[in-house]
């Protein structure tokens, strides 16, 4: 968790400070406030500010104005949290009145603080703080001006500028690369860890900062997901579900193998039938990703073109925003009723979702199905979605040895 901005971040950190205050004039709204201490609203704070984690009491604030305001205590001063800025209030022990001092000064109508009972990316505002924020805002009057940010936040962290979108096709690039490259290692005795254990090493070595991943390695009828230290065995499907991190933007792809059996030259025709369908469903899934739909369209025509091609769609969302977070703010692809994972909202231009045609993935056991699928991330536009890299086209044949 970088404490200091870096000076690499500098063009993204105001691209995005900027982007806030475009949105403060576009609805009208007189201010935001991002109001933290030590640990809280991660993600946030690292977006406008380029420091993931203030180590004291933090107040940033941006005006529909244009100003940018940044309330900080001595260590944070320190550690340049506010450098990208035009306004530092440092302050000593007692941060709460400064706050309620420039807060005053600025007297916003409409003030937006980070709470939300839907959208979780939105809600970094613990309940302590809200608190707080209570008192330092009835000590100016200001009480009965506050409303969620979560339409600010969502904006700021669902739509991707060009910069954000090069991390994450780096990020891509890197997971599409490992996880060709661990075809070195399948062999004799081989197990799900071990390739886990590849995948970490291998992402370090391009240049990635981390990679989390999960592997499932199944026969036809089983769909086990987990840390095993079972051999890999001919006749599995190893699907794995994994997203490496360059620069703060993370990747989220899965990728196919199946273990070939001593005869075999190719996958068993089920298998290979299913992958198409998951192919097939991906590239319908694309000419349905435009702007101005809501996710949940998408989920319901991706989900349609498989069961139409004779197989039952699986009991996931279809897709979700990524960015900052493996899982990030904007309108899920999925079920429109799921009131947590909000899929009403209209998709727009430069957002970033995945797409995940995946059968037999978890719950009750098909007997008659293998656990497969593929995960790849597509840019929305206007007439369509862009994959952000090129999609894995065959399932990887590995032959153990």
């Amino acid at each position: 968790m970088p404490m200091v901005p870096s000076a690499e971040d500098e063009q993204l950190v105001r691209e995005k400070q900027e982007q806030a205050v475009r949105c403060l004039q576009i609805s009208g709204i007189d201010a935001w406030l991002v109001f933290v201490r030590e640990g809280s609203d991660p993600v946030t704070t690292a977006t406008i500010s380029g420091a993931e984690y203030v180590v004291q009491n933090a107040a940033f604030i941006f005006t529909r104005d244009g100003r940018r305001i940044a309330v900080l205590q001595p260590i944070d001063v320190q550690n340049k949290a506010g450098v990208f800025f035009d306004e530092i209030v440092p302050c000593g022990d007692d941060v709460d009145q400064v706050v309620a001092h420039t807060l005053g000064r600025i007297n916003p109508t409409r003030l937006a603080v980070n709470f939300s009972r839907r959208e979780f990316c939105a809600d970094g505002l613990t309940h302590g703080m809200y608190l707080r924020l209570m008192d330092i805002l009835t000590a100016v009057q200001l009480q009965d001006r506050v409303i969620s940010a979560e339409d600010i936040v969502v904006h700021l962290r669902a739509i991707k500028t060009r910069e954000e979108i090069q991390r994450m096709r780096k990020a891509a690039e890197i997971t599409a690369t490992v996880a060709e490259d661990v075809m070195s290692i399948m062999k004799d005795g081989v197990t799900q860890r071990d390739m886990i254990e590849f995948f970490t090493s291998r992402a370090s070595h391009y240049g990635a900062s981390a990679i989390d991943a999960s592997i499932a390695a199944n026969p036809v009828g089983e769909n086990d997901k987990g840390l095993r230290d079972r051999p890999l065995q001919p006749g599995d499907v190893v699907l794995s579900d994994m997203g490496a991190a360059y620069k703060h933007y993370h990747a989220d792809l899965k990728r196919c193998w199946y273990i070939l059996g001593d005869k075999e030259t190719e996958a068993p025709e089920l298998l290979a039938r299913q992958w198409q369908v998951c192919h097939e469903t991906l590239t319908s899934s694309l000419r349905e990703l435009r702007t101005g739909r809501p996710g949940y369209e998408v989920h319901n025509a991706a989900w349609t073109v498989m069961e139409q091609l004779g197989f039952k769609r699986d009991q996931h969302s279809f897709g979700h925003q990524i960015g900052r977070r493996a899982h990030d703010a904007g309108p899920w692809l999925g079920d429109k009723d799921n009131i947590y994972r909000p899929a009403t909202g209209l998709l727009q231009e430069n957002m970033v979702v995945t797409l995940d045609p995946t059968m037999n993935r978890v719950g009750k056991t098909n007997a008659h199905s293998y656990s497969v699928g593929l995960e790849e991330m597509a840019i929305v536009k206007a007439n369509g979605g862009e994959l952000i890299q090129a999609p894995q086209r065959e399932i990887y044949l590995v032959r153990l040895r």
